[in-house]
């Protein structure tokens, strides 16, 4: 089954793992019989069902075979989530779920506001299915590599075990999301418990013993949301993307007022817009931050990475760290998503610093 099957891409694949030994006519039978697929767009459930038929009957064929397409009466239009689609006896579940942004109408027990539709989506899938269903699902890798999708996950987890995640990148040259492959089986009701196994990220990325970017330095986003925070408070140098070269050392800053929290320079800064590598390039754009500076405001668009023991020449030496090529290597494994998150950087592994036994 395919409960967004818009144009039938994901049935018409299927079809290529029957049996080399079946003749057309035993094929015909099997997919009339045995695929189902839901859209809510009727013309494209018809077009679904015209690309079946013409890939059944252009595959290969004894010659003297008649050609005859099936109907495919179980691919039709209505609402693959809907509460009359029927699961039931569905073996296996090929997903690729709208991504569209949705306005979530009441809040979830994992998040509110405005959400992935893939997210709202997949979990009705996996809670109409029955235990043991195997389901393969295209998701937005924000949903793997997001912080704001931790409890979205640890939902996931009470319904299905995960087998395995594969980062994929680009969905395709016309749709700009990168997305991931999630094999999971759906679980028995009498194990529907929160079971986190750190499933969704490849472990290998920061072995065991590994110094990463958490271990010498604090992380946070800035604070100030421009347009939002009252220009009040005690006035203080003032750090956006516009004021921080890549690449420099900046000892001037604009200022303005601001009563929020202030970073005490010296600090390196990120952009943390940072978008998968396409064309070559590194992942992050450093900067440092001039102990001369004192304490700073700094915009959400920036994130700051304070070295544990606030000194000038450690933010030297993670600018060169952070500069590494491993580090875009990482980042394209771990976050395919256009913004930085904290959890990532926390995490990101430093190639060739080690710490003694005293740090």
């Amino acid at each position: 089954m395919d409960p967004a099957c818009g144009a039938g891409d994901l049935l018409i694949e299927a079809l290529q793992h029957l049996p080399k030994a079946w003749t057309l006519r035993e094929r015909c039978d099997y997919a009339a019989r045995s695929l189902h697929g839901w859209d809510q767009i009727g013309v494209l459930a018809e077009v679904a069902r015209k690309r079946l038929a013409l890939a059944l009957l252009t595959s290969e064929a004894a010659p003297s075979e008649r050609r005859v397409a099936p109907e495919f009466p179980n691919i039709r239009q209505g609402d693959g989530i809907a509460e009359d689609c029927n699961y039931s006896n569905v073996r296996l579940i090929l997903l690729n779920p709208p991504f569209a942004r949705t306005l979530l109408p009441v809040p979830q027990s994992w998040g509110e506001g405005v959400t992935s539709q893939a997210a709202p989506f997949t979990l009705e899938v996996l809670k109409k299915a029955d235990d043991g269903t195997r389901m393969a699902a295209i998701l937005p890798d924000v949903l793997r590599s997001g912080s704001r999708y931790n409890r979205w996950r640890d939902e996931i987890e009470k319904l299905a075990d995960i087998k395995k995640i594969e980062p994929i990148g680009l969905f395709d040259i016309w749709t700009d999301v990168d997305v991931f492959i999630a094999h999971m089986v759906v679980r028995s009701r009498k194990r529907r418990k929160a079971n986190p196994r750190e499933a969704w990220q490849d472990q290998s990325l920061t072995p065991g013993g590994t110094v990463r970017l958490g271990d010498v330095a604090t992380i946070s986003i800035g604070d100030v949301v421009p347009h939002r925070h009252a220009d009040e408070g005690p006035t203080v140098p003032y750090l956006t993307v516009h004021d921080v070269p890549v690449g420099a050392t900046v000892t001037h800053a604009p200022t303005r007022r601001f009563a929020g929290r202030l970073h005490q320079a010296p600090f390196v800064v990120l952009r943390r817009t940072s978008a998968p590598t396409r064309a070559g390039g590194e992942r992050l754009s450093v900067s440092i931050i001039d102990g001369s500076l004192g304490e700073v405001a700094v915009e959400n668009h920036l994130v700051v990475v304070r070295p544990l023991d606030g000194s000038g020449l450690t933010c030297d030496s993670l600018k060169s760290l952070l500069e590494h090529p491993s580090v875009t290597k990482w980042l394209d494994a771990r976050i395919r998503t256009r913004h930085l998150t904290k959890t990532s950087l926390l995490d990101l592994p430093l190639q060739g610093m080690q710490l003694s036994v005293d740090d």
